[in-house]
């Protein structure tokens, strides 16, 4: 997609963006459903430790970047940054659906 809107901004590392975010959401959806759901704590502090992670994972993936590649830092910001916010809209979707169905569970029991 890069390549058909603006070829002269495509980096060589640009596959390994969507590559980190798809992991990352594997790790998070793998996480959560392994969790114990009885207890609304543990979720919730499971669900800021994954953010923590998210946002560690982010910068440290970042910095790397700008240290050891450092070229076309702007259009490998716009991306990352752009791919950072579609997941983060998509994250907030699972965990909305995924306390829905606890909801029903509950209430079914």
């Amino acid at each position: 997609m890069l390549t058909a809107l603006l070829p002269e901004s495509y980096f060589i590392w640009y596959p390994l963006i969507p590559s980190f975010f798809f992991l990352m959401g594997l790790t998070l959806i793998w996480t959560i459903t392994r969790a114990e759901k009885e207890n609304p704590r543990k979720i919730l502090n499971l669900y800021m430790l994954l953010k923590l992670y998210k946002v560690a994972a982010c910068l440290v993936i970042g910095a790397f970047y700008y240290v050891f590649v450092g070229e076309k830092i702007a259009p490998f910001s716009a991306v990352f940054i752009s791919y950072y916010l579609l997941y983060l809209g998509m994250e907030t979707y699972f965990f909305y659906m995924t306390e829905k169905l606890i909801g029903k569970d509950k209430y079914i029991k």
